[in-house]
């Protein structure tokens, strides 16, 4: 049995640590929602400003990789400024790597439970609000896992090649929230509505008559600062912004119909948002928007798990090539404490002395086999390995030369 949108909700809420103590959490079990989950890892990133958190619940063992959204009180430059910023004007996500690098040891957690006698392997989901739902369909899209992801920006946009639409994953969102509007979202969309939200529309000229609509000129700015409060995290849980108890959008039956009563001017105040979102990637990337977005165009999306298909066939390609190398080589490891590529220096050594013995048969000016140092130019005779044992520098003038002893004997006999 998977978890409920609401359970999410806690997750992707929690996952932000406003205490500070997720590091002292970690293999131990917290009740989060009525629920209790056991904290299986946490990466904090100080580099790029990610922090995620996996959860395990502990009545189904459902696995839960949960992504940390914006927080401009902790990381408001990394956050805000490169991770935000660089999704609408380079359509990159500096903490994408990270991200996937959390979730697929969650993957990999799972895989160990369940080679374990007697046990499943446990589902893996992803989580996340704002920038961490941005996230957690990066990383669905990575390993094709489900997930539940709140006023996310839509990962469709960014340079992934990942595409619209889908039902992986659901994206719960807010009508007038401008984040979530502003891209298009791998997995559906659900959208909710207050009254409070319809009303902004109104008074910023989206009607639900035609005509009306047609005669005033529409404001999504306005509605967009107007209903900043709409993408708190807030929405979605039993609380509001102070707090207080309220009603959650998950539980509401009414925010549900508001939004599908009024379904045409929120899809004209989100298009419109939309639109300038692509038009300020456009004004900020110049030219190049156009040769990516061919790109993209005419290479098609990726599907999902594609990206890991693929690294992991190039790791494998990597791992063929190394181990055809090694099997070419005269060399072999030296005991179970090397490393896999490590071979010992003696061996190395020896090998040098028999590659350079080899080049230097029946050389007239060789190198000296053990020292590795160049011989006098007059040198004429076959060098041998007794020769080269004793060898010792003589200084002619300025320059300095290495003969051997028997050529300092044969030139003081002259």
């Amino acid at each position: 049995m998977g978890l409920t949108p609401q359970q999410y909700a806690y997750l992707a809420d929690h996952s932000y640590d406003r205490g500070g103590q997720m590091q002292d959490l970690l293999n131990k079990d917290v009740v989060i929602g009525g629920e209790r989950y056991r904290v299986i890892d946490h990466v904090d990133n100080p580099r790029t400003g990610y922090q995620g958190t996996v959860y395990q619940h502990e009545a189904s063992g459902a696995v839960v990789a949960a992504h940390r959204g914006t927080e401009f009180g902790r990381e408001a430059f990394r956050d805000g400024v490169v991770a935000d910023g660089g999704m609408v004007f380079t359509r990159t996500n500096s903490q994408a790597a990270d991200a996937v690098e959390l979730t697929r040891r969650a993957v990999e957690y799972a895989e160990r439970q369940g080679r374990e006698p007697g046990r499943a392997v446990p589902e893996v989901t992803v989580t996340g609000h704002s920038l961490g739902g941005t996230l957690a369909q990066v990383s669905a899209h990575h390993f094709d896992l489900r997930g539940e992801t709140f006023n996310a920006y839509g990962a469709a946009s960014l340079d992934r090649r990942i595409p619209e639409g889908g039902d992986r994953v659901t994206n719960h969102v807010m009508a007038v929230d401008a984040v979530s509007s502003a891209s298009p979202h791998y997995g559906q969309v659900r959208i909710y509505a207050t009254a409070q939200e319809i009303e902004t529309l109104h008074r910023t000229a989206y009607h639900d008559n035609m005509l009306r609509d047609l005669l005033q000129r529409d404001m999504p700015l306005t509605a967009s600062v107007v209903s900043a409060d709409s993408h708190s995290m807030h929405n979605f849980l039993p609380v509001d912004g102070e707090g207080r108890a309220d009603r959650s959008a998950l539980a509401d039956p009414q925010a549900r119909g508001l939004a599908e009563d009024h379904r045409g001017i929120i899809a004209d105040y989100r298009d419109d948002v939309g639109d300038l979102r692509r038009s300020v990637t456009v004004a900020a990337r110049g030219p190049w928007v156009w040769y990516s977005t061919a790109s993209i165009a005419f290479g098609g999306r990726w599907p999902p798990a594609s990206r890991q298909r693929r690294r992991c066939a190039v790791r494998a390609a990597a791992r063929r090539r190394r181990l055809a190398l090694r099997s070419r080589r005269p060399l072999r490891r030296c005991g179970s404490r090397a490393r896999r590529s490590n071979v010992c220096w003696r061996q190395r050594a020896r090998a040098a002395r028999q590659r350079c013995r080899r080049r230097n048969r029946g050389c007239r000016h060789p190198l000296s086999v053990r020292h590795g140092m160049p011989v006098s130019t007059r040198t004429s005779r076959r060098w041998t390995r007794s020769n080269a044992s004793q060898v010792r520098p003589r200084s002619h003038g300025r320059r300095r030369r290495w003969i051997s002893r028997a050529e300092e004997f044969r030139r003081r006999e002259r």
